[in-house]
């Protein structure tokens, strides 16, 4: 759980009172946890069909959905332009952004989102974490991230040390590969 390991890993005394309260508090149920998956698990294409509102959609939605579950990269996300998936399945534009807007809401969190930026954002906010600093961390520190690089951080947002490996602490309990866990292929 984020909140248990930033609380954990960082003195949240040294973040700021809305961020304390944020990642501090005691542990709650985690709203993007989904169960190890073993034995007869259900195909990605299954698993977010099975999501899906029964009689919500018309059948050339339907058809639209399986497209957009099978165009997922092995992340889980959905890089294609909307304007081409609209082409390739004869629909209207507005149709795919409609269609992508629940996908997005279905489970594992960040599934269909078009990148790691977006995936991570969805996930923070569903989890209540999001803030301006975790936002900025994500839209412009991801590199100095994953290159160890606090300072570079700390200096650009103004915040303490200890603030800011808060913060990754809370980034890298995010998971980055909504799809982790299915095995490759396994969106047909």
């Amino acid at each position: 759980d984020v909140r248990r390991s930033a609380s954990q890993n960082s003195d949240c005394s040294s973040l700021p009172r809305s961020a304390a309260e944020r990642f501090c508090r005691p542990e709650i149920k985690d709203p993007c946890y989904i169960p190890d998956r073993a034995g007869n698990s259900p195909s990605v294409k299954e698993h977010l069909m099975n999501q899906l509102p029964k009689g919500r959609y018309t059948p050339e939605e339907y058809r639209l959905i399986e497209y957009l579950i099978e165009s997922l990269d092995s992340n889980g996300f959905f890089t294609e332009p909307a304007q081409e998936t609209a082409r390739i399945n004869h629909v209207p534009a507005r149709t795919v952004y409609a269609c992508l807007k629940d996908l997005k809401q279905l489970e594992p969190c960040g599934i269909f989102s078009s990148g790691l930026q977006e995936c991570l954002l969805y996930q923070a906010r569903k989890k209540g974490i999001l803030d301006q600093t975790f936002e900025q961390i994500v839209r412009n520190h991801l590199e100095d991230i994953a290159e160890g690089k606090i300072s570079s951080i700390t200096r650009a947002l103004h915040i303490s040390t200890a603030a800011a490996r808060t913060y990754i602490g809370a980034v890298r309990a995010l998971n980055p590969r909504p799809l982790a866990g299915f095995t490759p292929g396994e969106t047909q």
